[in-house]
This record gives C-alpha cells, sequence and structure tokens, in this order.
C-alpha cells in the first residue's frame, strides 16, 4: 500500500475598522462584558486545516461512490494581532 495522503487547507481573514464593539468573555469565570473601541483597527486570523489522514466522498450515486475514511484530523488555529489586555 502506498504512502497515506494529506490535505492541508489555510484560509487568512483580515478585518479593518474604524469603530467596532468586542464582546470579551473570561473563561475561566464565565463572566462576559461589551468593550467600545473607537480607534481604527486591523486584526488578521490564519486557519490552517491538517489532516491525516483524510476522508474523501466522490459522486454521490450509490453505485459510483468511492470514499476514503481516516480517523484523525489536526486543527492549527493562529491568531494575528489579537488583543487580550480586556480579558
Amino acid at each position: 500500500m502506498g504512502q497515506k495522503k494529506r490535505i492541508q487547507i489555510t484560509s487568512d481573514v483580515t478585518a479593518d475598522t474604524e469603530h467596532f464593539y468586542e464582546r470579551v468573555e473570561h473563561p475561566s469565570t464565565g463572566t462576559s462584558k461589551v468593550v467600545e473601541h473607537k480607534q481604527p483597527r486591523t486584526s488578521s486570523s490564519s486557519v490552517t486545516i491538517t489532516t491525516n489522514p483524510y476522508v474523501v466522498e466522490t459522486d454521490g450515486s450509490p453505485e459510483n461512490t468511492r470514499t476514503k475514511q481516516g480517523a484523525s484530523a489536526t486543527v492549527e488555529l493562529e491568531k494575528k494581532g489579537y488583543d487580550t489586555s480586556q480579558l
């Protein structure tokens, strides 16, 4: 049997704003508050999903469906420019 194939999907999101409201939740206490930001702000996030192995289904008809299955996936989340000073 050949080497197992992997899929890697990466998505980058960038946001620019002049004025916004942010809901901040503190995980240990469960409390939350809304913080108003009036200054300009730029933030970006990157999400990378790497599967090893993966599940792929091709063609939806029962006679032509081919499925490759796997049991695990790795998700890496990286926040860029995220302000935690309000926590």
